[in-house]
C-alpha cells in the first residue's frame, strides 16, 4: 500500500480523481489497475459497475497490491492525456452535477473510449441523466424509446400480476411423491410491458410440492428474480414467517432492501466479516437455511453493505432445488438454497463454494 500511496502524493495530478477532478487522499483513494489513474469513493463504485473487464478497481488504502500491479500506475497524467485528449471542457465540468452524469462519462470514457478519438469533443452528455440515478420519474408513467422507434408508456404499477401457482406433473423423488409446481392462473394474463416470467412457479416453491397427511398454516417469504440487464424484480410468496400476510404487503418495499435484521440475528460478527470479504473477492458463496424467508433479506442485506460497489456475479437468492447444477458453475455467484442441501454429496463437488450455514452461525468450506 505505501508504494502506492507514494505514487499518489508525488504527483499533484493524481491528488484529484482521474474522472471528477474531486480531491482524494491515499487514505480513501481507489484506483483503476487497467488504466493505472486514481479516482473517489464516487466514480470508483461506476467504475466496477463496468465491470473488471473493462476497469479493475483496486483500494489504495485497503487492498493488496503486487509489483506489477504498482508498476501499471502510470497516474492520472498519462491515462487522461490518451482517455480524455478530445473531451470538451464544458462535459468535464458537468461530471460532478449528477450521478447520472457521472455514470454516463464513465461509460463513455473507459467503455467506448468516446474522447480518444477526435469524435468526441461533439460529445454530449444525455439530458435524461441530469437527476441523480437514484430518483425517480415524476410523471405518472416514463417512455422507454429504441433508436426512434414508437414509444411503449410503462404505468408505474406497485404489483403486477397476482399468480396462483400450484400442483403440476407428479414426479417420483426419494420415496416421495412430489410435484412441480405450475401456474395455475394470473391477473392479468398478460402485460404488453412486462411478461410474466415463465420459470416463476419455481421460485414460488423451490422444494416442489410434496404431499402432506397435517394441515400447513400459510406462511410467507419473498424472492428475487432479474432481468438480462440485472435488475432486481421483487416477488412475493408462501413460506414459514410469524407475521400476517397484509403487514408484508403494506411494508414490502421498506422491510425488503434495508432490513439487516435477519442477518445479524443468525450470523455473528466474525461470520458476517467473512461473508462479506467473500463478495468483495468475487468468490462462490452459497447461502443455507431451513428458513427460505430469511433468504432473500439476508442476501440483500450483503448486497448493501458492499456500497458504494455492487455484486457483478449471478444473484439468486432463493435456488431452486431444480436449479442447484448452476452451484457448479465457473463464476461467481451469491446464492441461496435450503438447507437440505448441505446434508447431499453434491457438495463434495462444489469444493470452491463458500457455503454459509444460516441456521448454525457458522460457515463450511
Amino acid at each position: 500500500m505505501s508504494r502506492v500511496a507514494n505514487k499518489l502524493r508525488e504527483n499533484a495530478d493524481n491528488q484529484a480523481c482521474a474522472d471528477c477532478s474531486q480531491p482524494v487522499t491515499a487514505s480513501v483513494a481507489w484506483a483503476t489497475t487497467t488504466f493505472g489513474a486514481f479516482v473517489c469513493i464516487q466514480c470508483a463504485g461506476v467504475h466496477r459497475n463496468l465491470g473488471v473487464k473493462i476497469s479493475r478497481i483496486k483500494s489504495v488504502h485497503m487492498d493488496t497490491w503486487s509489483a506489477d500491479e504498482v508498476a501499471l500506475m502510470k497516474g492520472n497524467r498519462a491515462a487522461n492525456a490518451v482517455l480524455e485528449k478530445h473531451v470538451a471542457p464544458a462535459v468535464k465540468a458537468a461530471v460532478n452535477q449528477s450521478d447520472g452524469f457521472r455514470a454516463a462519462y464513465i461509460q463513455a470514457k473507459y467503455a467506448a473510449k468516446t474522447f480518444a478519438s477526435p469524435d468526441g469533443a461533439a460529445f454530449q452528455l444525455p439530458p435524461t441523466a441530469a437527476a441523480p440515478l437514484s430518483s425517480s420519474p415524476s410523471s405518472s408513467s416514463f417512455s422507454k424509446r429504441n433508436n426512434g422507434m414508437s414509444s411503449v408508456d410503462v404505468a408505474k404499477r406497485f404489483v403486477n400480476y397476482f399468480v396462483v401457482v400450484g400442483r403440476g406433473s407428479s414426479l417420483k423423488h426419494t420415496g416421495d411423491i412430489q410435484f412441480q409446481p405450475t401456474i395455475l392462473d394470473s391477473y392479468p394474463e398478460t402485460l404488453a410491458d412486462a411478461p410474466l416470467p415463465p420459470h416463476i412457479a419455481q421460485f414460488a416453491f423451490p422444494e416442489r410440492l410434496t404431499l402432506s397427511a397435517t394441515f400447513r398454516e400459510p406462511t410467507f417469504f419473498s424472492f428475487v428474480l432479474t432481468n438480462v440487464s440485472g435488475a432486481k424484480i421483487y416477488r412475493l410468496s408462501l413460506s414459514e414467517a410469524p407475521l400476517p400476510l397484509e403487514r408484508y404487503v403494506a411494508n414490502f418495499v421498506s422491510e425488503i432492501p434495508v432490513n439487516f435484521r435477519p442477518l445479524f440475528q443468525m450470523l455473528d460478527l466474525n461470520n458476517v466479516l467473512a461473508v462479506f470479504t467473500c463478495l468483495l473477492l468475487e468468490q462462490k458463496v452459497a447461502l443455507c437455511s431451513k428458513h427460505l424467508s430469511v433468504l432473500t433479506p439476508i442476501a440483500e442485506s450483503l448486497q448493501a453493505l458492499l456500497f458504494p460497489l455492487y455484486w457483478q456475479g449471478a444473484y439468486i437468492p432463493i435456488l431452486p432445488s431444480s436449479l442447484l447444477d448452476i452451484i457448479d458453475a465457473p463464476v461467481p455467484f451469491l446464492v441461496g438454497v435450503h438447507s437440505t442441501y448441505l446434508a447431499t454429496s453434491n457438495r463434495s463437488s462444489a469444493s470452491d463454494v463458500f457455503f454459509v450455514d444460516l441456521d448454525h452461525n457458522r460457515y463450511l468450506l
